[in-house]
């Protein structure tokens, strides 16, 4: 099933794209280490990413694309309120590959999570911890935070790609909470995990 990527984010599809193919590079590569780039970069104690192949011609790709991105995300956060770019270039760059139809990742519509977060109620929910067992990109926590701000979010998946897409989601967006790499149906199977945004809030015991 194709996918056609929205135009808001064509042109950081097509860098990413030509980065790929002058590169000799798996475009599903890519998108990983883009997203650990953007993870790094935002990390407050810098550290040398390990395992990195990319020359400093390369990465200076990858900081054209991290800005452009933040560009992208600044102008549609405050036309949409929330907005998942990576969830649409994974559909669009990757998704239909044997890594991607085998797992049966199909992201929820934007519309859709509005409606599921509306049909909530109560706007004044706060203080609350807010799990997410399959999140995908993040999409439905992204539409949960920007209508009940002041929650802890958990966001959990078996896929680490959509781990650290939910991560860069979440730091864009100001999201407070944790993201864990695991088989939420065995909660044991940890693989890895993130905070975000982490203060000294500490919700707990608090569910919704």
């Amino acid at each position: 099933m194709s996918y056609d990527v929205p135009k808001e984010i064509q042109d950081l599809a097509k860098t990413m794209n030509n980065f790929s193919y002058s590169n000799g590079l798996d475009i599903s590569q890519v998108f990983d280490d883009f997203l650990v780039y953007i993870i790094s970069f935002f990390t407050p104690v810098v550290k040398p990413i390990v395992e990195w192949k990319y020359s400093p011609e390369q990465n200076a790709v990858f900081h054209t694309m991290l800005i452009e991105w933040v560009k992208i995300m600044e102008k549609q956060i405050y036309l949409k309120q929330w907005y998942d770019a990576f969830g649409d270039l994974y559909m669009g760059l990757i998704a239909g590959s044997s890594r991607t139809s085998g797992r049966g990742q199909f992201f929820t519509p934007p519309e859709i999570c509005d409606l599921m977060t509306s049909a909530m109620g109560d706007k004044d929910i706060i203080g609350k911890y807010v799990s997410d067992p399959t999140c995908g990109s993040g999409r439905t926590l992204l539409s949960w935070h920007v209508q009940h701000l002041g929650n802890y979010l958990c966001a959990e998946d078996i896929d680490r790609t959509c781990c650290m897409m939910t991560v860069c989601n979440m730091l864009i967006h100001g999201c407070e909470g944790e993201v864990i790499w695991h088989n939420s149906l065995e909660p044991d199977s940890f693989l890895g995990g993130w905070k975000v945004n982490y203060s000294s809030f500490g919700f707990r015991n608090q569910a919704v």
